[in-house]
């Protein structure tokens, strides 16, 4: 068949990652990598370099940059997205936002795209964490929009995984899966079923800052700075001395080649000696020094395991979540490269005892899996060229279905065209056979069913007129239907809980909130929440998307026009605590008097209208019926509730976590002492318990106390850092809260 075939569907994906960003295209029936432009390698590091001239360098040798001239590259800036931090690039004296960065990425990738395949692309799918918050999930689609594209679809990384073996799979091959993903600076991992026709997503989780990168910097920390320090008698020696910032690169990068030597399953040495030759080189003639270390592997496994434990919590709890047992996991899917670790595999295994899943290679099979999705995602419609005639089709481009249910409609550039004795006709390509010819009628409106015989099938379109002569399909537009036989992607889930807070002094009331009576209900935390929490879950983590609701307030004060005093106000959370202002603020909307057109009375309906597309990304409106007044432009992603006064200033963050170490110390040790009596009291008292010993159980403490050390030199880790600080604030007001309620007053 001579005709040229076009698919109408976006088709390539990107794998925006941490250390390194990989490309895949899905042509129907396969994914396939996207070379780099410069190297042919399957990845793309993800690193910004600028030089003396103010010219910008992506890949492999702004990899190089960030270890031999730090201070004009960098590199992990995608675990800032979201966040207000910059970075200044010292020759050229440029400052740029992590958006900004991620952008010049994806110009980069996108040009690979180019270079394989002529095609100037302007819709893509990207790959973002699990528990990517809204801010950052806005920030990524911000970035793709900077860097030119004009639609954006975003899919969870351990999601985009799933549908990748879920394109090699077959009817049988149902079940539950757990997708585990470690790589360079996130964790996620997600649980999934296969039913034979379609994977439903389950649960999900994950870290923002846990990854590869943070075990280079433990071996760092625990390993070379003490060695390097006793060395040289050198008590300045610290990652926040901005003198030694390239020698910590060095350093940093050291550490990356003796965890991958001695993690490495081809490689059985149990200690790894390396040296860097005069390690502070020209910036300290009078210092010369060869750094040389020895490394075991019992060293390494030691820095691993408080992460890998975190890692294990999130796998648990999503397990909990879903009231499943491990024994109920029919395999565990690993993703990230970090998990080629042998050491890490073998963790696995030990912790949950069920096979390990890694046919597809760890470090592409994400973007593999988002361009399988972008596969079943249509291009938006581009108005056809005069004289010539489009096609949109809908239709499933992947399942087991033996008929193929397809509805369409042909346009053209006049909107009044009649299509009356017009027809279509479908040509199964594989023989050229024409499967069928109908009429359209006269909006050009079409619905048919075709049968899917083999693995993978494709019929060409043609349009005739009433002469019956072929008419000319726009060159932008499909003229087929694709179709594979595999195991349907399914629908995306929301990540994290979205909550709405009604603001305390705002004249606004939820019409479901109703009183709070302790001695009719026994369900404690969820009256415990209701009492200090004037919060309502909007969409709940897990929910199937896309979400559109309608929630129903009412004004519990009347707002007199042009009066400021009286307001609306409404804030947005992102997060699983019971008290909303532990989790993460995405925003707020407020109307007070100055925004009303007329008096609003006591009693006035208030419609919230909350839309959460594919992407899980968020759109809120206020419409207020009696005034016929919509407010749809007053939300905005910008505000971290409390991030800022942390961001510059260690000691605040430090005397944080100083301050919840020692209400959690203290409320531990009252309520575990056995002569208290304590352990005799039922109901209320339980949760104390529970929650003591969940902690402990997790080694959260721990974990917590690594993240804060890391704070002091990493700016990254300031968020996860408040997240689990927040965490304890919110289970230690509860279990402060119930004792109290059981009439024991303590002051820690």
């Amino acid at each position: 068949m001579d005709e040229e075939i076009r698919r109408n569907t976006i088709d390539f994906g990107i794998d925006l990652g941490t250390s390194d960003s990989v490309i895949a295209c899905f042509n129907g029936q396969e994914s396939r990598i996207i070379k780099n432009h410069l190297t042919g390698q399957d990845h793309t590091p993800s690193a910004v370099y600028i030089d003396d001239s103010g010219e910008i360098h992506i890949g492999k040798v702004a990899k190089d940059a960030v270890i031999n001239n730090p201070s004009n590259a960098v590199s992990e800036f995608k675990l800032n997205m979201g966040f207000p931090i910059p970075f200044h690039f010292e020759d050229s004296n440029r400052r740029m936002f992590p958006e900004q960065l991620s952008s010049e990425l994806l110009k980069d990738l996108k040009r690979s795209i180019y270079e394989d395949s002529g095609k100037n692309i302007e819709e893509i799918v990207i790959t973002v964490p699990a528990n990517s918050n809204p801010l950052k999930t806005k920030a990524t689609k911000e970035a793709a929009e900077l860097a030119g594209f004009k639609s954006v679809y975003l899919i969870l990384e351990p999601v985009a995984a799933a549908i990748a073996y879920g394109l090699k799979s077959n009817q049988k091959d149902d079940g539950i899966w757990m997708i585990y993903d470690l790589g360079g600076g996130t964790f996620d991992v997600s649980l999934v079923k296969s039913n034979g026709d379609e994977i439903e997503k389950l649960a999900t989780s994950g870290e923002d800052n846990l990854g590869g990168k943070l075990f280079d910097w433990k071996i760092v920390d625990d390993y070379f700075t003490p060695q390097i320090k006793e060395d040289l008698n050198l008590n300045d020696f610290s990652r926040d001395n901005p003198k030694y910032l390239k020698v910590f690169s060095l350093l940093k990068n050291e550490a990356e080649k003796a965890k991958i030597a001695l993690s490495d399953s081809n490689n059985e040495i149990n200690e790894y000696n390396g040296e860097i030759d005069d390690l502070f080189g020209s910036d300290f003639d009078s210092r010369f020094y060869d750094f040389k270390y020895a490394l075991t592997k019992d060293d390494l496994k030691n820095v691993m395991k408080p992460f890998l434990k975190t890692t294990f919590n999130h796998c648990h709890e999503i397990l909990d979540e879903r009231n499943l047992s491990i024994e109920e996991v029919e395999k565990i899917i690993l993703v990230g490269g970090s998990t080629l670790s042998s050491i890490i595999r073998e963790s696995i295994e030990s912790e949950f005892n069920r096979p390990l899943e890694y046919s597809i290679n760890p470090l592409t099979v994400v973007a593999e899996g988002a361009s399988i999705y972008a596969g079943t995602i249509e291009k938006q419609f581009i108005e056809p060229q005069e004289h010539k005639f489009a096609l949109i089709l809908e239709y499933e481009n992947i399942g087991f279905k033996d008929n193929i249910n397809v509805k369409g409609k042909v346009f053209s550039l006049e909107s009044k065209f009649s299509f009356l004795d017009y027809s279509i006709q479908v040509i199964n390509t594989k023989d050229n056979a024409i499967v069928l010819k109908e009429d359209l009628d006269m909006g050009g409106d079409f619905k048919f069913d075709l049968e899917a015989s083999d693995d993978y099938n494709e019929f060409l379109i043609n349009i005739y007129d009433d002469n019956d002569d072929p008419v000319e399909i726009d060159e932008n537009s499909t003229n087929s239907i694709n179709y594979k036989k595999a195991i349907n992607p399914g629908s995306n889930i929301l990540s994290s809980s979205i909550s709405l807070y009604i603001d305390e002094g705002s004249s606004l009331a939820l019409k479901n909130l109703e009183g709070i009576d302790f001695d009719s209900s026994k369900n404690y935390v969820k009256e415990y929440s209701r009492k200090f929490n004037s919060s309502h879950i909007i969409a709940s983590k897990g929910e199937k998307l896309p979400i559109d609701k309608k929630e129903l307030l009412y004004t519990a004060e009347p707002i007199k026009k042009g009066e400021g005093d009286s307001f609306i106000k409404l804030s947005f959370y992102s997060g699983e605590l019971i008290l909303a202002n532990y989790n993460t603020l995405l925003g707020e909307i407020v109307i007070d008097g100055n925004d009303l057109i007329d008096d609003l009375p006591k009693g006035s309906e208030i419609e919230l209208n909350v839309s959460i597309d594919e992407s899980n990304l968020i759109a809120f409106e206020v419409f207020i019926p009696y005034l016929r007044q919509s407010f749809n432009n007053s939300f905005s992603f910008s505000n971290y509730r409390n991030y800022n006064s942390f961001l510059d200033n260690y000691d605040n963050l430090k005397s944080k976590y100083d301050e919840i170490i020692e209400r959690f110390n203290g409320i531990r040790d009252f309520a575990l002492n056995e002569d208290n009596g304590l352990y005799k009291e039922k109901g209320i008292l339980d949760r104390v318990y529970e929650n003591i010993e969940e902690i402990e159980e997790k080694e959260i403490i721990s974990y917590l106390t690594i993240l804060i050390d890391m704070a002091k030199y990493d700016k990254i880790a300031i968020y996860p850092s408040l997240e689990y600080l927040n965490y304890l604030d919110d289970v230690l007001d509860e279990c402060r809260f119930f004792l109290n309620l059981a009439d024991i007053d303590i002051d820690f």
